[in-house]
């Protein structure tokens, strides 16, 4: 971006987020989702496209002559706040997502975004 490249995005991800506040956002066009976003790859009207690790290198693989930059430009580390004097609260978040880990849930959302459910990290 900070190149002037006009790079593809999917609009209200995290990275998306990230990605605009960096040097060179103004490039930074964004898509509704992942398959608009590799049309517009594919037509040229951007250079680039940012995405989860995964996703671009099996994407890539069906383009001739892309590649996904390795590492990876960024990492972004996800998180849930909650009250710390709200212990209730923190019981009832990790059963809910150890749950939602252990029945699936994680994985079907994981697949939603083009992500393996392998990657679904599920508690003992």
């Amino acid at each position: 971006m900070a190149s002037g490249a006009q790079v593809g995005t999917v609009d209200g991800l995290a990275y998306t987020l990230t990605l605009a506040r960096m040097p060179g956002a103004e490039h930074l066009v964004t898509y509704p989702d992942i398959h608009t976003m590799l049309e517009a790859l594919d037509a040229g009207e951007v250079e680039a496209a940012a995405g989860i690790g995964e996703v671009m290198a099996r994407e890539a693989k069906t383009r001739p002559g892309a590649r996904v930059l390795a590492p990876p430009c960024m990492e972004i580390l996800q998180a849930i706040a909650i009250d710390k004097g709200r212990p209730d609260v923190r019981a009832h978040l990790q059963e809910f997502l150890a749950r939602m880990a252990r029945d699936g849930g994680v994985g079907d959302i994981l697949e939603a975004l083009g992500v393996t459910r392998s990657a679904t990290i599920v508690p003992s």
